[in-house]
């Protein structure tokens, strides 16, 4: 629509702003003062501190050397015996990481432009396409010369004169192959985003693909010829990316914004290569895009958020809850604290990064291509919630009680729920026979503007869900009680502790984030415990278990995910068969629970009534629907899919 003028004023902004950005940070920051305060140079002491770190983890993994033909006896003797001690033989110096030739660290994002400031460099760029892209293409090659490598091995304390001898033999040998030049250029820009940082991390990838061509080995390429051309190696972690392709703002809206010549989804990588002709050799690697003699380009893209992010995992339609959740999200991102967990990021290995890895590497008919999306759940840690939980964590803190909240415990399950539709990758699951609506977390890869509904859902099945999910979580909180014998989950007592403010009486006893006692799916006991309780009170209505066991016709829902709990409709039909009868007596104080349950559940009923009926009414202005979504069609079941 503009004719070209759109992605120009776009490239113009951003040089200009990059600009601004090295001028202001580059001539005005607190290095001298913090280092003052300190006593110490603060960016020393990273570098110093994650050199140590490099170097010991490295020492720790081990080469087998011995099963090197000629060379491994003598790579034992001089002590070559782990990747520590390779890179440093390749002339990489690792205990220097920051400024290692061949390996450069490359920063954008608000948290390092904090740290530029305080005078602590770590890479940083000011976060723009153009910049980070510049700072790739620039990266330093390592050249690695095998007779230079040959001649430093022979120097190396610990190689016999035999050794040498032979070191020799093999030098001589390698000048009249090859020469004294270097056989392949490496390095490795590794490049860290953080939310504006990491779009314009992700941005700058086709900037370094078009440059390739210019690379040692590459079309354009007019220096030196090098034997086995170059690699560069570009890990790119994107942390809370705005251009994430299901949940960045960015592509929420990128069709408005392709009108106007601008892309805003961050592009998937793959193995590329540039190859000049005029050559020493072109040999391809099988299918894998790496040629040996061309400019090779491996990325390994890692894009990471964590859920219900505010700027890395939207919603994906106007669903009003999702959306207040997001905002609340924004402003309090304490829930974090909260819903992480070691199981969290178990989860995250196991089912999200081991599958994916083993998709990419499975995939022989094309270019190698690692792109990796992460998301971290955060079980029962609804930010919406945040406001209400709160109030009571900083009563634990000052008092070191451990208050439940039967508020967030009664309507969690609920709003998570309702939270949940919001998004493409929902699905329906039932867990003794109450249905739950859980994400997936397996679609952040797949581009979905703003206005997209999920796919498989019956829309006539969720108020009666939501309002057996809000009975569940009534009922567990009554089972619950005001406080609890464990500790429970606090984010300001992990705050506290933390900062060192050990003072307080709830910080010392208190369940951290990654405590392996830690209740691994609060949400999902929750709603298991409650649906247990009220089917022994007899509160859960029977229209709804007895409806999922009816077969239905299938009209494209997702009734075949359902699964039913026999122990459930046992509990609901009194242990006996007979509907309606009590497996034993209930108790006075169990009328009493029974009574105030049925009444409390009827006075939120109206309240359920009107979010779901705005949840249909809003997905029918989205659809252009004209029919109520529960409305049963001719011939349907009132529970079939309302399509």
């Amino acid at each position: 629509m503009t004719f070209g003028l759109g992605s120009r004023a776009y490239n113009a902004f951003q040089n200009g702003g990059a600009a601004l950005a090295s001028v202001f940070l580059n001539n005005v920051n607190l290095s001298g003062a913090l280092q003052g305060l300190l006593g110490f140079n603060p960016e020393a002491a990273i570098n110093t501190a994650l050199g140590n770190l490099l170097v010991q983890a490295l020492t720790g993994v081990t080469l087998p050397v011995n099963e090197i033909p000629v060379l491994g006896s003598i790579l034992n003797s001089a002590g070559i015996t782990n990747v520590a001690a390779l890179l440093n033989l390749l002339g990489v110096d690792i205990a220097d990481p920051l400024n290692a030739t061949g390996i450069n660290l490359i920063t954008a994002g608000p948290p390092f432009s904090l740290l530029k400031f305080l005078g602590v460099d770590l890479g940083w760029v000011p976060g723009v396409p153009n910049a980070v892209a510049d700072e790739i293409n620039g990266t330093e090659y390592l050249g690695l010369s095998p007779v230079e490598i040959l001649e430093t091995l022979k120097n190396s304390p610990g190689v016999s004169p035999l050794e040498k001898a032979t070191l020799d033999t093999l030098i001589t040998t390698v000048k009249a192959v090859v020469g004294e030049g270097d056989a392949i250029d490496v390095r490795v820009p590794r490049v860290v985003g953080f939310g504006p940082g990491a779009f314009a991390a992700g941005m700058a990838y086709p900037q370094v693909v078009a440059d390739l061509a210019n690379q040692p080995g590459g079309e354009n390429y007019t220096g030196p010829d090098v034997l086995a051309g170059s690699i560069t190696i570009l890990p790119m972690l994107l942390l809370r990316n705005v251009g994430r392709a299901n949940g960045g703002l960015a592509p929420r809206g990128y069709p408005v914004a392709g009108l106007l010549g601008i892309d805003t989804v961050t592009p998937d990588t793959e193995v590329v290569n540039s190859v000049n002709d005029g050559g020493l050799v072109h040999i391809p690697v099988g299918n894998t895009g790496i040629v040996v003699g061309g400019a090779n380009l491996i990325p390994i893209k890692v894009d990471g958020t964590v859920e219900f992010d505010p700027m890395s995992d939207v919603p994906a339609w106007p669903n009003p809850v999702s959306l207040a959740n997001s905002l609340a999200a924004l402003a309090f991102p304490t829930y974090v604290l909260r819903g992480v967990t070691s199981e969290s990021l178990t989860e995250v290995v196991e089912n999200q990064l081991k599958p994916q890895v083993a998709e990419a590497l499975a995939n022989t008919d094309g270019p190698l291509a690692l792109n990796l999306y992460l998301t971290v759940p955060v079980n029962g840690a609804l930010p919406l919630l945040e406001p209400v939980k709160l109030p009571v964590d900083a009563i634990n803190l000052v008092t070191g009680l451990n208050l439940n909240n039967p508020i967030t415990t009664a309507f969690e399950p609920a709003l998570t729920s309702l939270t949940n539709l919001g998004y493409t990758d929902v699905q329906r699951t039932v867990v003794n026979g109450v249905a739950q609506y859980q994400r997936t977390l397996d679609q952040a890869d797949v581009i979905t503007p703003f206005g997209t509904l999920p796919s498989g859902i019956n829309w006539g099945q969720v108020p009666p869900d939501i309002r057996l999910q809000l009975i569940a979580g009534i009922q567990q909180a009554i089972a619950q009680g005001l406080s609890s014998e464990a500790s429970v989950a606090n984010p300001l007592a992990t705050l506290a502790n933390l900062v060192g403010l050990n003072v307080f009486p709830g910080a010392a006893n208190t369940e951290t984030p990654f405590d392996d006692t830690a209740d691994p799916n609060p949400l999902s006991g929750s709603v298991d415990s409650a649906v247990d309780a009220a089917a022994d009170n007899h509160v859960v209505p029977l229209a709804i278990p007895q409806r999922e066991e009816e077969p239905k016709p299938d009209h494209g829902g997702n009734d075949d995910d359902i699964t039913i709990d026999s122990s459930a409709d046992a509990a609901l039909d009194g242990g006996d068969g007979t509907p309606g009868t009590p497996a034993k007596p209930l108790t006075g104080l169990q009328n009493r629970v029974n009574s105030t349950v049925t009444a409390t559940t009827n006075g939120l009923g109206n309240l359920v009534k009107g979010v779901t009926d705005g949840l249909q009414k809003t997905v029918g202005a989205v659809t252009g629907a004209n029919k109520p979504a529960d409305k049963p069609r001719d011939g349907d079941s009132g529970d079939s899919d309302a399509g």
